[in-house]
């Protein structure tokens, strides 16, 4: 059996031991011993401790093994591009009673059997979980701001009605100014009318008035 191991943070639960086997092998990265498959406190995720019997002398193994020394590395086992396994260093060491010692036989096949689900999968490099308080402080904080987007609609819609009637007003106070003065320029004609015919007569009395005496005689 090989020294070397390897940690996955996070595979789906329905993942088995032997679906992970050969992905190591049709992947052309080795022989693997065992695989102890512990689950997370999310029931739909557990962590894989992958023991090789042995790694093959590939450029993917090289690569695999320098990314790991340097951090993690990521396995990219399906047909999409987006779907991958993260694999980091193991520090837990196999026991005895854990070792595979039986023959396996080795099935020839192109693709493991995963299901659409598993193969959408995409681990996520840290499995720590949020916690309960942090969840609903943001779901507070959520609900917060809707109720704010609520009161900021409903003030726009305030203020929209508010502009609609300041143009009514506005347009009622254009029409009675228009009104008042057209009064205004209909009353100075008349008064200008008036004054015309009162001057008349005025003028008149007085030319009768200036009428030499010596002329009212003869009359």
């Amino acid at each position: 059996m090989s020294a070397y191991s390897l940690y996955i943070p996070g595979v789906y639960s329905n993942i088995t031991e032997v679906m992970i086997k050969d992905t190591f092998r049709r992947m052309d990265i080795g022989k693997v011993n065992r695989v102890i498959l512990t689950p997370q406190s999310v029931k739909k995720h557990n962590k894989a401790y992958v023991y090789f019997d042995e790694l093959y002398t590939t450029s993917t193994v090289t690569n695999m093994l320098e990314e790991i020394k340097d951090g993690s590395s990521k396995l990219f086992y399906a047909r999409t591009p987006h779907v991958y396994w993260v694999l980091l260093e193991n520090r837990r060491p196999i026991r005895e009673d854990e070792i595979n010692t039986e023959e396996e036989e080795e099935v020839d096949e192109e693709e493991p059997l995963f299901t659409e689900e598993e193969e959408a999968f995409v681990p996520i490099e840290d499995t720590s979980l949020v916690s309960a308080d942090y969840a609903a402080r943001l779901e507070y904080e959520l609900a917060a701001l809707r109720d704010q987007n609520a009161q900021l609609q409903h003030n726009a819609c305030v203020m929209f009605t508010y502009y609609n009637q300041s143009l009514a007003s506005n347009k009622a106070l254009n029409d009675q100014l228009d009104h008042l003065q057209q009064q205004m320029v209909t009353q100075e004609q008349g008064d200008f009318v008036m004054n015309t015919e009162d001057k008349k007569p005025t003028y008149c009395l007085q030319q009768r008035l200036h009428v030499p005496f010596s002329e009212q005689e003869s009359e």
